[in-house]
């Protein structure tokens, strides 16, 4: 289960709304924890703004001595506190649903593959730092082979 949960944690991306100019506040970095059913890791998440101005995420997390890192891409607002994105990493790809507090300084969130969410494959996370740099570079992303929505 953990397995199939470490790869979901990579996914796409549900359709919904562009991101409203209240998710401008994002911008930081975050420390949680990733669970994927039986296993917690520790996990910092950093939300930024490309050049483009598009906002595009990193993270990483410890698996024993290896350090996974991934990136997070295509947000939307699926509500008015919530946004969903995708993920991709070593695993794979999937989607990330996130929930944010009325501050943007702490969300909670799911993921999982294939446009569904797993139960015990939780993401949360408490803002560190906010507004440092503003802008990342993400790597280029591979094509998904299936569609991932």
């Amino acid at each position: 289960m953990a397995l199939l949960c470490a790869a979901a944690l990579l996914g796409g991306c549900a359709t919904g709304r562009p991101l409203t100019d209240r998710y401008v506040e994002l911008v930081g970095e975050y420390r949680g924890l990733l669970r994927t059913g039986d296993k917690t890791y520790p996990v910092m998440t950093h939300f930024r703004f490309n050049k483009n101005g598009v906002l595009q995420g990193v993270y990483t997390f410890a698996e024993g001595t290896n350090n996974v890192t991934g990136v997070l891409y295509d947000f939307r607002n699926a509500s008015d506190d919530s946004v969903d994105c995708a993920w991709h990493d070593d695993y794979g790809i999937g989607i990330l649903k996130l929930k944010f507090s009325d501050d943007l300084r702490r969300f909670t969130g799911r993921w999982g593959t294939n446009g569904k969410v797993f139960p015990g494959c939780s993401w949360d996370g408490f803002r560190f730092k906010s507004g440092i740099e503003k802008t990342i570079e993400v790597p280029p992303l591979p094509e998904p082979e299936d569609e991932i929505y």
